[in-house]
């Protein structure tokens, strides 16, 4: 991905954990900027797109936000939300090298797939959140009410 975005004209942040080790990456191209551990749901908004891992938090956060996704999953449940972006024509999912600058422009410039991710986001938006949801699934498996 970081050799993709070396020729890609967009500026990339590369939100890693706070106690991630760049020395693994080698040399960040320009245009890729290393961040610690940042809120994705304060990151994503302003993005124009997200790549991940595929992992259920981060779909889910990038869904909320309406943008388009490149998934490069690994394991875990990671392939199946990988395939469901792309099934819902929210993004792609890919193995990680068939990562080229093209998919990545193209991912940046698609505008049905920018439209079906802002359509999803305010579906999403929609539903209720789960803390609304806590008293009825007590009383559906206690019976009891809560306040």
């Amino acid at each position: 991905m970081l050799a993709a975005a070396a020729e890609v004209d967009a500026e990339f942040v590369l939100a890693l954990g706070a106690d991630a080790d760049l020395a693994g990456f080698g040399r960040l191209p320009a245009n890729v900027r290393p961040v610690g551990w940042v809120p994705l749901h304060h990151l994503l908004p302003g993005c124009a797109a997200v790549v991940h891992h595929g992992g259920s938090g981060t779909t889910m956060a990038a869904l909320g936000a309406g943008v388009p996704q490149l998934v490069l999953p690994h394991g875990a449940d990671q392939f199946i939300n990988g395939h469901a972006v792309q099934r819902q024509g929210i993004g792609v999912c890919r193995e990680p090298d068939e990562v080229e600058p093209a998919l990545v422009t193209g991912l940046l410039h698609d505008v049905p797939m920018k439209e079906a991710a802002r359509a999803a986001a305010a579906r999403m938006a929609e539903l209720p959140a789960p803390a609304d949801l806590v008293g009825r699934l007590v009383l559906a498996t206690t019976g009891a009410s809560v306040s």
